[in-house]
């Protein structure tokens, strides 16, 4: 059975190239979150003060200045990263729900699609790559 949305052409959806790039925005999106959550959440409120304090490089301790109001609110920061990646996953699986939407498929096959493809996608490239990057 072949699924078609209201005002899809019949050679497919006039939105689909834009649907790519939203699903990849919000893919790299979720990616970026992860990765700050490693990044910030990795540093200790005492070595940010020592690099603050007695680094060499002033760059560094310029950077260090800019953290240490952000992790001192590191409740807050958490909850917003860990939410802003929920929501994206999220959009990410409806966006891939709306990009199959004109494929010929079975009820199952499209159930299993939709499931197991946004989540494997979002394991390797917002979840696994982030965490290799961004680890000490």
């Amino acid at each position: 059975m072949k699924y078609m949305d209201i005002g899809a052409q019949e050679n497919g959806d006039p939105l689909l190239p834009l649907l790519y790039v939203i699903y990849c925005a919000f893919l790299l999106l979720s990616a970026l979150f992860t990765g700050l959550n490693l990044s910030l959440m990795s540093l200790d409120m005492e070595d940010l003060r020592r690099i603050k304090e007695y680094d060499e490089n002033p760059k560094t301790r310029r950077y260090a200045a800019n953290i240490i109001p952000i992790r001192e609110n590191g409740n807050f920061m958490l909850c917003t990263i860990v939410l802003g990646n929920t929501i994206c996953n999220a959009i990410d699986v409806l966006v891939f729900d709306r990009i199959t939407l004109n494929l010929e498929l079975l009820d199952w096959e499209r159930i299993i699609l939709i499931n197991v493809a946004p989540a494997m996608f979002i394991i390797v490239f917002s979840e696994i790559i982030p965490q290799v990057i961004c680890t000490k």
